[in-house]
């Protein structure tokens, strides 16, 4: 630090962090809101217009009973992940490296591999969450087969219209169905704009190159595993 350059982090530009709830009586997005401590349920059809995604770490860790996050990355051939969770006020370390030098460790625990999905939420049914905002959507298992499925690219966007219920052996889960839109000029510039402002923050972290957060609480991991489907880990 120093008095003239005092030192600062760039925060990222995600307003809201949408997760799926995929158990039998699930089939939409939550969001925590950490001030009135209540989940956000944001009821499906919803549109959006995808700007970048990042490769993250999530699932649960049963014996613990806490929920695995990490750091984001690009390239995890060539990027680290730092695995940790979160519990009794502290942050505690799980793995750390390269995604193939790690994962069968982290997978025997319970993580997952989890593409983080960044886009423009362009039409909201919440009075919490307006259209416009940029947002997460960290996506798991089943809900990441299905995004990788779609296959979207730079410029285009996307819309999740619905969801359809699934059974693997005695658990049933509902899977969300996602398709690809057309949006509008207007809609369009605003998520220029937000793309802007998220890539300028991934130039900016990886300048700074700061430690993982250690600013976590309770809310940031599942008080209890949901009976979500996992697919096989994604060979990145």
């Amino acid at each position: 630090m120093s008095r003239t350059r005092p030192e600062t982090h760039t925060s990222n530009p995600a307003e809201y962090k949408l997760e799926w709830v995929g158990h039998e009586e699930g089939g939409y997005f939550k969001v925590w809101d950490r001030e009135a401590k209540k989940e956000i349920k944001m009821e499906l059809p919803l549109r959006f217009a995808y700007l970048d995604d990042m490769k993250a770490i999530a699932g649960f860790y049963e014996s613990v009973g806490r929920g695995f996050f990490s750091n984001e990355v690009r390239y995890t051939k060539h990027e680290p992940f730092d695995v940790r969770y979160y519990k009794d006020g502290n942050v505690h370390p799980v793995a750390k490296g390269l995604y193939n030098d790690i994962k069968g460790d982290i997978g025997n625990k319970g993580a997952k591999f989890c593409n983080v999905v960044y886009a423009t939420l362009l039409n909201s049914n919440s009075e919490d969450i307006p259209g416009g905002s940029l947002v997460k959507l960290p996506l798991v298992g089943a809900c990441n087969s299905e995004w990788i499925d779609l296959g979207v690219k730079d410029g285009e966007s996307f819309e999740i219209t619905g969801f359809e219920d699934r059974k693997k052996g005695r658990t049933s889960y509902r899977a969300p169905l996602f398709s690809k839109i057309e949006i509008t000029d207007e809609e369009g510039a605003i998520a220029d704009e937000q793309d802007e402002a998220l890539q300028a923050f991934f130039t900016a972290s990886k300048k700074e190159e700061a430690p993982l957060s250690t600013n976590y609480t309770d809310s940031d991991a599942p008080a209890e595993p949901e009976p979500e489907i996992y697919e096989d880990e994604v060979p990145f």
